[in-house]
C-alpha cells in the first residue's frame, strides 16, 4: 500500500488549531474543495484511544468507511468520520496546521515497509553488538528497530523475509536481574522504555524461546535456525553478538 499517496486522497485532520475555538468543532482538510470545518460531530463512527497522530492516520488509511478524523492532542484519541459527512454543514476553518504521511527517503536506503507507516534501513553489511548498533541509528536519524505491536511485527517479518536474513539485531533486552528460569525468560524490554509485548506463548517467538541459554543472552534477535525452513522469529542471544542490524523512522511528515 502506498502510504502517502493514500493519506493525501484522503481528507486530512488539523492537528493543531491556533486560538480558541468550539469544543464541537472537527477540523478538516479537503484537497479538492479546500479547508473546511465541520460544524459537529454526528459523523464520528469510532473512537480509539491512547494512539498517536500518525497511529490515528494509519488507521483510518486502511478502512473504507473513514472519511477523515479528528486527532485530539489532550487525551490522545483519534475520532474516525464517516463518509456520510454531509457538504453543507461546513464552512471555512480558521488557522491551523496540517500533516499528511510524506514518504520514506529512499535516497538514503530506507526503504517503506507496506501497509505500515514505518520506514527501514537495512544495514546488511555491517557487523556489530546492540549496544553499537543503538549507538549507530541515530546517526541515520533514525532509531533501532523495536516490534512493538503484532502488526507491526508480522509487517516487518514479511519484509524481511525477502533479502533473507538468518539473524538480525531488534530494538530489545531483558530487565536487569530477570534472568531466573520461568516467566521471567519473558521479561524483556524495548530500547525506548515501552514494555515488550510478546508475553509466553506468543507465536512471535522461535520454538522453545526465549531459553536464557548460559544466562547471559539479554537482548532479542529475528533468527531462521533452520536455513529458511521455517519464518524469521524472535529469540534472544548475547548482546554482545555481531550482527546487522536494521534501524527505523515513521514516514515524514508534510
Amino acid at each position: 500500500m502506498d502510504m502517502g499517496g493514500k493519506c493525501w486522497r484522503l481528507l486530512l485532520v488539523v492537528l493543531w488549531v491556533l486560538g480558541e475555538i468550539n469544543a464541537d468543532d472537527i477540523f478538516l482538510r479537503e484537497k479538492e474543495r479546500g479547508d473546511r470545518t465541520a460544524a459537529n460531530k454526528d459523523d464520528v463512527r469510532m473512537l480509539q484511544d491512547d494512539v498517536t497522530s500518525l497511529q490515528c492516520g494509519h488507521t483510518c488509511s486502511k478502512l473504507d468507511w473513514c472519511l477523515s478524523f479528528f486527532y485530539d492532542q489532550l487525551r490522545h484519541q483519534c475520532q474516525f468520520l464517516d463518509k456520510r459527512l454531509i457538504a453543507n454543514r461546513t464552512q471555512p476553518a480558521p488557522k491551523k496546521e496540517f500533516w499528511g504521511l510524506g514518504g520514506c527517503p529512499e535516497s538514503k536506503g530506507f526503504l517503506p515497509v507496506p501497509g505500515t507507516p514505518y520506514c527501514l534501513l537495512l544495514l546488511t553489511d555491517v557487523r556489530v553488538t546492540h549496544d553499537e548498533a543503538k549507538m549507530l541509528c541515530p546517526l541515520h536519524l533514525s532509531q533501532l528497530l523495536s516490534l512493538d505491536t503484532m502488526d507491526k511485527f508480522l509487517a516487518v517479518r514479511n519484509f524481511l523475509m525477502d533479502p533473507k536474513f538468518d539473524q538480525v539485531l531488534t530494538g530489545s533486552n531483558r530487565l536487569d536481574g530477570r534472568r531466573t528460569p520461568g516467566s521471567s525468560n519473558y521479561a524483556f524490554e524495548l530500547t525506548n522504555g515501552q514494555p515488550f509485548p510478546f508475553g509466553p506463548g506468543s507465536p512471535a517467538w522461535n520454538q522453545n524461546q526465549p531459553n536464557n541459554f548460559g544466562g547471559n543472552q539479554d537482548c532479542l534477535a529475528f533468527a531462521d535456525p533452520l536455513n529458511h525452513t521455517q519464518r524469521l522469529l524472535l529469540h534472544d542471544g548475547v548482546c554482545e553478538s555481531q550482527l546487522p542490524c536494521i534501524c527505523e523512522k515513521v514516514q515524514s511528515c508534510d
